[in-house]
C-alpha cells in the first residue's frame, strides 16, 4: 500500500494526474485489505480527492467528501483537499475558509509560543559560514 501511494505522490506532483489516480486506486484496494485501519489511509483519501478535483473530477469528489464521517472530513489533509476542491471550483474564499477551520484547535498555546525560539535554534548552525572564507570551507555536494 505504501509503495502504491508514494508512486502515486510521486505522479502528483510529477503533474501525471491519471497515473497519481491510477496508483493511488490500487493503494486503496491494498488499504482496504487490511485488518485495521493503515495510518496512511486519511492522506491517502484526501490527496486521492486533490486529484480528482485536478482532473475536473469535482462531481466524485464532492460525493466521496459527503460520503465521509465528521471526524475524517475535518482532518487536516482532509481540509487540505477541500480547499484544493474550492479553488478548482474558482472558490478562494470557500478554499481560504475550508483551511482555516479548526486551525486554532490543532495548534496549542505551548507550541505557537516555542516557534520563534525554535526558529532561531535551527538558524543559528547557519551563522558558522558568515565569512566568504568560511563559506569556502563548507561541505558541498559532489556534481554529476
Amino acid at each position: 500500500m505504501r509503495l502504491r501511494y508514494a508512486r502515486g505522490l510521486l505522479d502528483l506532483v510529477s503533474g501525471r494526474p491519471e497515473t497519481t489516480l491510477s496508483a493511488f486506486r490500487a493503494a486503496e484496494r491494498l488499504a482496504g485489505l487490511l485488518v485495521t485501519e493503515h495510518t496512511l489511509a486519511r492522506r491517502l483519501r484526501a490527496h486521492t480527492l486533490q486529484t480528482l478535483a485536478r482532473l475536473g473530477q469535482k462531481q466524485r469528489a464532492e460525493q466521496a467528501l459527503a460520503s465521509m464521517d465528521g471526524p475524517e472530513r475535518d482532518s487536516g489533509p482532509m481540509r487540505n483537499a477541500i480547499a484544493v476542491l474550492r479553488l478548482a471550483e474558482d472558490d478562494p474564499k470557500a478554499a481560504t475558509a475550508a483551511l482555516g477551520h479548526g486551525c486554532s484547535r490543532t495548534i496549542s498555546r505551548t507550541r505557537a509560543s516555542s516557534a520563534p525560539r525554535a526558529r532561531a535554534d535551527s538558524m543559528s548552525g547557519w551563522r558558522r559560514w558568515e565569512s566568504p572564507e568560511e563559506r569556502s570551507t563548507m561541505p558541498s555536494l559532489p556534481r554529476r
